[in-house]
């Protein structure tokens, strides 16, 4: 991924190392066609998240661990995606998976995650394209 891109949550994880950063979405109150979203059958999240081509900059490139949880009242919380680790030299990561049955029906939060690990003050985590597909 390149810094000029249209990115999502593009930052380092807290300048710190160990740090971490969220992105929590709530989409309790998201309208389709007028009725209050809940998944169903078909639905499922896309989009891809990477390091940066900048994150080498002045100091050592490190790496990021990702992760997408999903969330909802009385489910427990589900990794959909990750962990998956990676550094400044491996490509971006795609994602396409499925909302699992125990959340149809219900509101849901969505939490996109980077762990910046020991070594990853300085590396620049970015998620691109996240998208709630229908069908």
């Amino acid at each position: 991924m390149t810094h000029g891109e249209e990115l999502l949550l593009y930052t380092a994880p807290n300048n710190d190392r160990n740090g971490y950063i969220e992105g929590v979405y709530d989409l309790s109150d998201l309208t389709i066609y007028g009725k209050k979203y809940t998944p169903g059958k078909l639905d499922h999240i896309s989009g891809k998240f990477g390091l940066t081509a900048d994150s080498d900059g002045i100091f050592n490139c490190g790496s990021a661990t990702f992760n997408v949880i999903l969330k909802s009242k009385d489910v427990p919380d589900f990794v959909l995606v990750g962990p998956t680790t990676l550094n400044c030299k491996d490509v971006a990561s795609s994602f396409d998976v499925f909302i699992p049955p125990e959340f149809y029906g219900k509101p849901i939060t969505v939490v996109l995650r980077v762990d910046a690990g020991s070594s990853g003050i300085a590396d620049h985590a970015a998620w691109k394209d996240v998208a709630l597909l229908r069908g």
